[in-house]
Protein backbone atom coordinates (compact mmCIF):
# COMPACT_ATOMS: atom_id res chain seq x y z
CA UNK A 1 0.00 0.00 0.00
CA UNK A 2 2.59 2.19 0.99
CA UNK A 3 4.38 1.78 -2.37
CA UNK A 4 1.16 2.29 -4.56
CA UNK A 5 0.79 5.66 -2.73
CA UNK A 6 3.89 7.34 -3.19
CA UNK A 7 3.51 5.65 -6.87
CA UNK A 8 0.80 7.57 -7.15
CA UNK A 9 2.77 11.06 -5.37
CA UNK A 10 5.83 10.47 -7.92
CA UNK A 11 7.59 9.69 -4.82
CA UNK A 12 8.47 6.23 -5.64
CA UNK A 13 12.32 6.99 -6.55
CA UNK A 14 12.87 8.00 -3.36
CA UNK A 15 10.81 4.90 -1.30
CA UNK A 16 13.38 2.62 -3.28
CA UNK A 17 16.90 3.82 -2.62
CA UNK A 18 15.55 4.68 1.34
CA UNK A 19 14.71 1.28 1.89
CA UNK A 20 17.82 -0.13 -0.73
CA UNK A 21 15.16 -1.95 -3.30
CA UNK A 22 15.61 -1.57 -6.99
CA UNK A 23 12.40 -0.81 -8.98
CA UNK A 24 11.65 -2.97 -11.22
CA UNK A 25 11.13 -1.94 -15.18
CA UNK A 26 7.29 -2.28 -15.14
CA UNK A 27 7.03 -0.30 -11.74
CA UNK A 28 9.28 2.41 -13.55
CA UNK A 29 6.81 2.66 -16.93
CA UNK A 30 3.49 2.70 -14.08
CA UNK A 31 5.57 5.66 -12.87
CA UNK A 32 6.25 7.47 -15.79
CA UNK A 33 2.61 6.94 -16.99
CA UNK A 34 1.53 8.43 -13.54
CA UNK A 35 3.59 11.58 -13.96
CA UNK A 36 2.23 11.85 -17.37
CA UNK A 37 5.24 10.96 -19.14
CA UNK A 38 3.21 8.55 -22.09
CA UNK A 39 5.19 7.90 -24.94
CA UNK A 40 8.43 7.43 -22.46
CA UNK A 41 6.28 5.05 -20.82
CA UNK A 42 5.01 3.32 -23.88
CA UNK A 43 8.67 3.18 -25.57
CA UNK A 44 9.88 1.77 -22.22
CA UNK A 45 6.83 -1.05 -21.95
CA UNK A 46 7.81 -1.66 -26.06
CA UNK A 47 11.21 -3.02 -24.80
CA UNK A 48 10.19 -4.78 -21.50
CA UNK A 49 7.07 -6.72 -24.40
CA UNK A 50 9.65 -7.58 -26.68
CA UNK A 51 11.89 -9.08 -23.53
CA UNK A 52 8.84 -11.15 -22.52
CA UNK A 53 5.62 -11.03 -24.62
CA UNK A 54 4.25 -14.41 -23.07
CA UNK A 55 3.82 -12.12 -20.04
CA UNK A 56 0.45 -11.18 -19.74
CA UNK A 57 1.11 -8.68 -17.31
CA UNK A 58 2.98 -7.03 -19.96
CA UNK A 59 0.56 -7.24 -22.38
CA UNK A 60 -1.74 -6.20 -19.98
CA UNK A 61 0.81 -2.81 -19.24
CA UNK A 62 1.45 -2.23 -22.98
CA UNK A 63 -2.45 -2.06 -23.72
CA UNK A 64 -2.69 0.90 -21.10
CA UNK A 65 0.52 2.45 -22.89
CA UNK A 66 -1.72 2.33 -26.15
CA UNK A 67 -4.59 3.54 -24.60
CA UNK A 68 -3.40 6.39 -22.78
CA UNK A 69 -1.86 7.39 -25.89
CA UNK A 70 -5.35 7.41 -27.92
CA UNK A 71 -3.69 4.60 -29.65
CA UNK A 72 -6.69 2.31 -28.66
CA UNK A 73 -6.92 -0.14 -31.79
CA UNK A 74 -3.62 -0.93 -30.95
CA UNK A 75 -4.51 -1.69 -27.55
CA UNK A 76 -6.99 -3.90 -28.29
CA UNK A 77 -4.72 -7.03 -29.00
CA UNK A 78 -2.76 -6.56 -26.10
CA UNK A 79 -6.03 -6.71 -23.50
CA UNK A 80 -6.81 -9.55 -25.76
CA UNK A 81 -3.35 -11.46 -25.09
CA UNK A 82 -3.04 -9.99 -21.62
CA UNK A 83 -6.69 -12.03 -20.52
CA UNK A 84 -5.54 -14.83 -22.60
CA UNK A 85 -2.16 -15.24 -21.26
CA UNK A 86 -3.71 -15.23 -17.46
CA UNK A 87 -4.21 -12.24 -15.03
CA UNK A 88 -5.95 -12.74 -11.78
CA UNK A 89 -7.65 -10.67 -9.03
CA UNK A 90 -7.93 -6.74 -9.38
CA UNK A 91 -5.33 -6.94 -12.39
CA UNK A 92 -7.70 -9.51 -14.85
CA UNK A 93 -11.21 -7.77 -13.53
CA UNK A 94 -9.14 -4.00 -14.92
CA UNK A 95 -8.45 -6.01 -17.97
CA UNK A 96 -11.66 -6.87 -18.60
CA UNK A 97 -12.71 -3.17 -17.73
CA UNK A 98 -10.17 -2.12 -20.18
CA UNK A 99 -11.26 -4.05 -23.28
CA UNK A 100 -14.78 -3.84 -23.05
CA UNK A 101 -14.26 0.33 -22.48
CA UNK A 102 -11.88 0.44 -25.38
CA UNK A 103 -14.26 -1.32 -27.91
CA UNK A 104 -17.27 0.36 -26.82
CA UNK A 105 -15.39 3.68 -27.15
CA UNK A 106 -14.12 2.09 -30.69
CA UNK A 107 -18.22 1.38 -31.38
CA UNK A 108 -17.69 -2.74 -31.18
CA UNK A 109 -21.22 -2.60 -28.78
CA UNK A 110 -21.64 -6.34 -29.24
CA UNK A 111 -17.98 -6.99 -28.54
CA UNK A 112 -18.05 -4.96 -25.65
CA UNK A 113 -21.31 -6.67 -24.45
CA UNK A 114 -19.65 -9.61 -24.61
CA UNK A 115 -16.44 -9.03 -23.27
CA UNK A 116 -18.69 -7.37 -20.27
CA UNK A 117 -20.91 -10.66 -19.69
CA UNK A 118 -18.02 -12.63 -19.12
CA UNK A 119 -16.26 -10.24 -16.93
CA UNK A 120 -19.25 -9.90 -14.32
CA UNK A 121 -19.58 -13.34 -14.67
CA UNK A 122 -16.50 -13.81 -13.83
CA UNK A 123 -16.87 -10.73 -11.04
CA UNK A 124 -20.39 -10.24 -10.11
CA UNK A 125 -19.98 -7.92 -7.09
CA UNK A 126 -17.98 -5.00 -9.48
CA UNK A 127 -20.25 -1.89 -9.51
CA UNK A 128 -18.19 -0.48 -12.03
CA UNK A 129 -18.20 -3.30 -14.57
CA UNK A 130 -22.29 -2.87 -14.11
CA UNK A 131 -22.08 0.79 -14.77
CA UNK A 132 -19.87 0.39 -18.18
CA UNK A 133 -22.07 -2.82 -19.38
CA UNK A 134 -24.97 -0.33 -19.23
CA UNK A 135 -22.94 2.47 -21.36
CA UNK A 136 -23.19 -0.40 -23.86
CA UNK A 137 -26.54 -1.44 -23.75
CA UNK A 138 -27.06 2.65 -23.91
CA UNK A 139 -24.93 2.04 -27.12
CA UNK A 140 -26.94 -0.45 -28.52
CA UNK A 141 -29.90 1.55 -28.00
CA UNK A 142 -30.82 -0.63 -25.33
CA UNK A 143 -32.56 2.24 -23.15
CA UNK A 144 -34.66 0.49 -20.95
CA UNK A 145 -31.96 -2.23 -20.33
CA UNK A 146 -29.30 0.44 -19.21
CA UNK A 147 -31.93 2.09 -16.78
CA UNK A 148 -32.70 -1.27 -15.36
CA UNK A 149 -29.36 -2.06 -14.53
CA UNK A 150 -28.33 1.41 -13.16
CA UNK A 151 -31.72 1.63 -11.21
CA UNK A 152 -30.87 -1.81 -9.78
CA UNK A 153 -27.20 -0.98 -8.96
CA UNK A 154 -28.39 2.25 -7.23
CA UNK A 155 -30.74 -0.13 -5.04
CA UNK A 156 -28.00 -2.32 -4.62
CA UNK A 157 -25.91 0.52 -3.08
CA UNK A 158 -28.21 1.47 -0.80
CA UNK A 159 -29.48 -1.53 0.38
Amino acid sequence: MLAEVLLNTGKYDFFYKREGLKMNTVDEVVRLRKLGQLKESMEMMQSVLAENPESGMNQYQMAWCYDNLGEERKAVSHYQMAIELGLSGEDLMEAYLGLGSTLRSLGDYEEADRVFRKARNAFPDSSVLEVFQAMVFYNKENYAEAMEQILKLLVKKNE
